[in-house]
């Protein structure tokens, strides 16, 4: 095995021995060369590289003798061919820098250190060679700043996660390899204050600050600064490792440049109580959003609860923006909650929540920003930071207009370090052409450009871009001619001002023809893309998607899909819009292949690959509302229905309180569309409406569902349209169950199960678990389990796990009615395990919870508090308030179980105060039946029982409540028929809760 160590001195062996043969520096450098390049290489290109200053022939034969050494000591490793040389395919070579990089990719920072002894072939010089020497000292600082930047990305996530010693180990090591190296001490100083060493960090600030002024002569910069002011005013301490991982920022893709002014100010702009929504309003391209990203990533530790990012981009109106905020901050809302709707979720659950949520790119959303308004009312710790182009106009707002990168000032030159938008010219540049240097000349252009753009980020960051083509004089010369990004008729405004467009109009003229026709037709895409359906839709092939990414004028995202910045889509889709039939053409390409997308997945939804076809469908969620609506303003109305039917298929999956906002969004859509003609005569609205109608009565909104399917019953009738007519009827049935009209409701849930079978429309297999249910709260459990059982078989042999999970659980609860607990167990365990593989957190919550009443009815009280305070924990998370409080109530019942009876009475006690709060009857009965059971056993028998008659007696308990408080009243069954004949359930609700309440010191602990 060849084994080569490059770091430090050179070192190189063969199966553990050192080789000291070799004998020439030239012929060690090319090994070096050949295995760290790989690849061919022609005899020529070698002898220019390591004797340049020598004639061609003259080169090849030094090389020819250099390749004899080699090929004498290595070469078993070499291919020498008469034009080329190569490492061999194949051969065991050991290459320190390759394993540096594989350790650094996968984490292992500390191993990885272990091998960068030194710089890459540090000390190594050959005379006469300096084309291979730019190559050594170009790989050098390449691999140098490898090191750098993973060592500083995992020392920010070390500190972050708590693991100081270990980040301030790694800070110190940095120093040592930079020992100017800003990042490095500032954290090592943080790391210091965090761990409670207050005067160490405050010692090593006075030494970083008399190296600068040694080395230098300059002062520390003000970033840091401010550290060592919270340091020493004690605001970063031991106690702030508390919240040092709540937070989903994302991290720079690149160095944020300047601006330390702006965050100083903003940091104590937020440390306001006062300031509790801050925006930050410019034009596009000014960097608002890397500067709110800076700021929350250096105060997210004051927040208890953290700092979460939530970006805007995608979230096209506000009808998305609850869900898009829960995303962030990894809340859960809950489809299944009727009483309950997603924006009430959500402020229930920050409502006494520390934390700072940044709203990225608000400005598409204004004028309506009453979410905003309700999360500072209900929400009184929350910050808000939001980044927009214009202002919310909120009373509360705080604004903070961003301008333009500082600038030299007019006829004054101006150091570099000083001025911000110079650096950011340069570090882009020199990502552009990592040899860039600027001459005095050069810098005269830099300044130019940065003054031309008035110091807008975007404008300087994507003229560096051209710094491989053109000269910075070339560059600002170009923009000169073509700059109007900001116009404006103001008369205090100077006179030579341009726009963005200018920048955009420029990059697209340097465009050849087909980048050009490449460039429109992928505008066509919302919210990204991937290779393949670039390919499908526009004929895309991967070079031309390079092409236009090394122009940065698309973006790749992790995962491997592209996109392209907002407004570089807007210009492009204008551009598709002045080729009209190229432009028709491609939309229509575009929705034919998005109708294929879900319709290829419709069965699949609804089998064994749900979770991986959900997936795929929410990644292109927004390019299929663009293309359905593109459908809506062109096709026949039969596509439209089927686009529709399609679509709905996947928000039966996706989530229901989102699909009624979906719904409502095409329903109005084809209201524009349709003009004056009668809502009830278009197939299209008749097919949204009932939809939209199923999804409202499976949340409990029945009284909208049922004006809803009411309306169009009759025409859904008469045009034959069964599996639409299928879902109206089962709703009309589902929402009669909910005002405890029975009998209706079964009759029809019957004929909904025949017209949805007939039909084959996709939700009539659940039609059964109501029809179930029905029968369920009568108290014929075997009826009920039929049915449910019949649905679980539907489902199964679909391959839907999903579907026949909400059977079992079902299953479960007509098994616990007859008495089978057991097997009401084993239901809800299977269906656990099910809920858990396909990310239903609800039915997750729901199973949980259940299996304490299982284990309560087979007596085993320790399961029933284990289980029953994991489902209360699991509700929690996700906000589910009627899971919290029936599981309150389970949890009541097992600690009677077990005998504590305080602890049952706390429990029980809270769970009647929260569901007579949000006015869940079933829930207050379920509450009080196990309070009758706490006042029998504290020796309250009078109220006991009168309790127990009064829950019996109410027409809206179920069976199983009754069951559960049974075995309690033992021996007391001729009070009981005492207090039954006396009709307490005639009791007015409000008057016996009253009662209960006014004694609640009796029994509940203070």
């Amino acid at each position: 095995m060849l084994e080569i160590y490059t770091f430090g001195s050179l070192a190189i062996r063969i199966d553990g021995k050192e080789l000291r043969e070799l004998g020439s520096r030239k012929a060690e450098a090319i090994l070096v060369y050949l295995v760290v390049e790989g690849g061919n290489h022609s005899r020529h290109s070698l002898a220019a590289l390591f004797w340049p200053e020598s004639s061609d022939s003259k080169a090849l034969t030094s090389l020819r003798v250099a390749l004899s050494t080699l090929r004498k000591y290595v070469g078993d490793y070499l291919e020498i061919c008469q034009n080329t040389i190569k490492i061999k395919t194949g051969s065991k070579i050991y290459l320190d820098c390759f394993d540096l990089e594989t350790k650094l990719v996968q984490g292992q920072v500390d191993q990885a250190l272990e091998i960068y002894r030194g710089d890459f072939l540090e000390g190594f010089y050959i005379q006469d060679a300096i084309v291979f020497e730019d190559w050594r000292l170009w790989e050098q600082e390449r691999l140098r700043k490898i090191v750098v930047s993973t060592l500083q990305s995992t020392i920010s996530t070390e500190i972050e996660s708590g693991n100081l010693k270990h980040g301030q180990n790694l800070a110190r090591q940095l120093l040592k390899l930079d020992d100017l190296n800003e990042f490095a001490h500032h954290q090592y100083m943080l790391s210091l204050a965090l761990v409670g060493q207050r005067n160490g960090a405050l010692t090593h600030y006075k030494k970083y600050q008399a190296i600068l002024r040694d080395s230098l002569g300059i002062e520390p910069s003000s970033e840091i600064k401010f550290l060592s002011q919270q340091i020493a005013q004690e605001q970063i301490t031991s106690r702030s490792k508390q919240v040092l991982s709540k937070h989903n920022l994302p991290s720079l893709k690149t160095a944020f440049i300047g601006r330390e002014e702006e965050i100083i100010q903003l940091i104590q702009l937020l440390s306001r109580s006062a300031c509790r929504l801050l925006t930050l309003v410019g034009p596009g391209g000014f960097g608002k959003t890397r500067l709110a990203l800076k700021i929350a990533s250096k105060i997210w530790q004051n927040f208890q609860d953290g700092a979460y990012f939530v970006h805007l981009e995608n979230v096209s109106s506000t009808a998305y923006l609850v869900s898009a905020i829960a995303r962030a901050i990894h809340f859960h809302i809950d489809d299944h909650i009727g009483e309950v709707d997603q924006t009430d979720q959500l402020l229930d659950f920050l409502a006494d929540q520390s934390i700072l949520i940044i709203l990225d790119g608000y400005e598409h959303l204004i004028p309506d920003v009453r979410l905003v308004d309700y999360l500072l009312q209900k929400c009184p710790c929350i910050k808000l930071l939001v980044t927009s182009r214009q202002k919310l106009n909120l009373k509360s707002e705080f604004i903070y207009p961003i301008q333009g990168l500082y600038l030299p000032k007019e006829n004054q030159e101006e150091r570099i370090d000083n001025t911000d938008s110079l650096r950011l010219f340069i570090d882009r540049a020199q990502q552009a052409n990592t040899g860039f240097k600027p001459s005095q000349d050069e810098l005269s252009g830099i300044v130019r450009i940065c003054r031309l753009v008035e110091g807008m980020p975007l404008g300087i960051e994507l003229a560096a871009t051209w710094i491989p083509i053109l000269s910075c004089q070339e560059i600002a010369d170009e923009i000169e001619k073509n700059l109007d990004f900001l116009e404006s008729t103001k008369p205090d405004v100077p006179e030579r001002h341009r726009s963005l467009r200018a920048i955009f109009d420029y990059s697209w003229d340097e465009l050849t023809a087909d980048q050009k026709e490449t460039l429109s037709k992928l505008s066509v895409f919302q919210g990204g893309f991937s290779r393949q359906s670039a390919s499908s839709i526009t004929n895309t092939n991967l070079s031309q998607l390079v092409a236009l990414l090394n122009k940065s004028l698309l973006r790749k995202n992790p995962g491997g899909r592209m996109d392209m910045h907002r407004s570089i889509q807007q210009y492009a889709a204008e551009k598709l819009e002045n080729r009209t039939d190229q432009g028709y053409e491609v939309r229509e390409k575009h929705a034919q292949f998005m109708l294929k997308l879900i319709s290829d997945r419709e069965h699949v939804l609804m089998g064994s690959g749900m979770v991986f076809a959900r997936a795929e469908i929410r990644q292109e969620l927004e390019n299929v509302r663009a293309a359905l609506s593109w459908a809506i303003d062109h096709w026949e109305e039969s596509a439209i229905r089927e686009f529709i039917y399609q679509f709905f298929v996947f928000l039966l999956v996706n989530g229901w309180h989102e699909g009624i906002i979906e719904e409502d969004i095409l329903i109005k859509k084809i209201l524009d569309r349709i003009g004056t003609q009668p809502e009830n005569e278009n197939t299209m609205i008749l097919s949204a409406q009932a939809q939209k109608a199923f999804m409202l009565s499976n949340l409990g909104r029945h009284e909208e569902s049922e004006a809803i399917s009411r309306n169009i019953i009759e025409p859904l009738s008469r045009r034959r349209m069964k599996g639409e007519l299928s879902v109206c009827v089962h709703n009309l049935g589902l929402n009669a169950i909910l005002r405890g009209e029975i009998k209706t409701a079964i009759k029809q849930l019957t004929k909904a199960v025949e017209l949805g079978e007939e039909s084959g429309y996709i939700t009539w297999p659940s039609y059964y678990l109501w029809l179930g249910y029905a029968y369920y709260l009568l108290g014929e459990y075997e009826i009920g389990w039929d049915n449910f059982e019949t649905c679980y078989d539907i489902y199964n042999s679909w391959g839907s796990s999903w579907g026949a999970a909400f059977a079992l659980s079902k299953m479960g609860l007509a098994a616990d009615g007859l008495g089978q607990y057991k097997i009401a167990m084993q239901n809800h365990r299977e269906a656990l395990e099910i809920f858990e593989e396909t990310g239903d957190y609800t039915g997750k919550s729901y199973c949980l919870s259940r299996m304490s009443t299982g284990a309560y009815f087979l007596e085993e009280y320790d399961d029933a508090v284990a289980f029953g305070m994991d489902g209360y924990r699991e509700f929690s998370k996700v906000g589910h308030r009627w899971g919290i409080i029936a599981s309150q109530c389970r949890l009541g019942f097992a600690h009677i179980g077990r005998g504590d009876i305080p602890q049952a009475a706390t429990l029980l006690y809270d769970a009647l105060e929260g569901a007579r709060k949000h006015n869940m009857i079933i829930l207050c009965l379920h509450a009080l039946a196990g309070l009758g059971c706490v006042f029998l056993r504290f020796g309250e028998t009078d109220l006991g029982i009168r309790l127990f008659a009064f829950v019996q007696q109410h027409p809206m308990t179920p069976p199983l409540y009754i069951d559960l408080a049974c075995r309690w009243y033992q021996g007391y069954e001729g009070e009981l028929h005492k207090a039954l004949e006396a009709r307490y359930g005639q009791i007015n609700l409000e008057e016996i809760i009253a009662e209960v309440v006014s004694v609640k010191h009796v029994v509940k602990p203070a």
